[in-house]
């Protein structure tokens, strides 16, 4: 069995890896997360996801490695969310979802230098927010949690109290889809 190297520094994304009783090595890679209008969720989760990993497998000593890379964006009627970078944005992304249906999508990338191996894929999963006013949504940006959480939540912390249903995989809204990686790990014997 390979090491896993995680092309992320996130904790939720290790501690899921976890989940699949393996240790996980965490590098971290530094790219501009860009959401072009033209192109689709599916498309721009996959994309960052595979270039997260790809830029971690450019230093020789992870040739060895099963690099994992990952992305996340929340889509709402057409409209991508990322994460936000202030208060203010953080607000107006949690006011947009109020009481409204979401999908969540996760783009998912291995690559395997030595043996020449590359798979990308995604999930998504569908969230329903709760309604709540705009004070609560205030009150739950004040926490921080919002930041660094695409859609400025997050379901596996003080942001589920805003999550009213969800039809899909919970860990694609955390960040890192645990089933997907486990089957795609296990059929390539990783």
């Amino acid at each position: 069995m390979r090491k896993l190297l995680l092309a992320s520094e996130s904790p939720r994304r290790r501690e899921l890896i976890g989940l699949l009783g393996r240790d996980v090595t965490c590098t971290s890679v530094s790219l501009v997360e860009p959401m072009d209008d033209l192109e689709t969720p599916e498309e721009i989760v996959m994309a960052l996801s595979f270039e997260k990993a790809w830029k971690a497998a450019q230093d020789p000593k992870w040739e060895d490695y099963v690099i994992i890379g990952s992305d996340t964006i929340v889509c709402l009627e057409g409209k991508k969310l990322g994460k936000p970078e202030n208060e203010t944005e953080a607000h107006k992304m949690l006011m947009l979802l109020s009481g409204r249906k979401h999908q969540v999508y996760t783009g998912l990338c291995i690559l395997c230098p030595a043996l020449n191996l590359k798979l990308v894929d995604y999930s998504v999963t569908n969230v329903e927010m709760g309604p709540y006013s705009a004070q609560r949504a205030l009150s739950y940006v004040q926490t921080g949690e919002v930041f660094g959480k695409a859609g400025a939540y997050a379901i596996q912390g003080l942001g589920a109290t805003l999550v009213k249903a969800i039809d899909g995989d919970f860990f694609t809204v955390v960040g890192l889809p645990v089933y997907l990686l486990g089957q795609l790990l296990e059929q390539h014997s990783l």
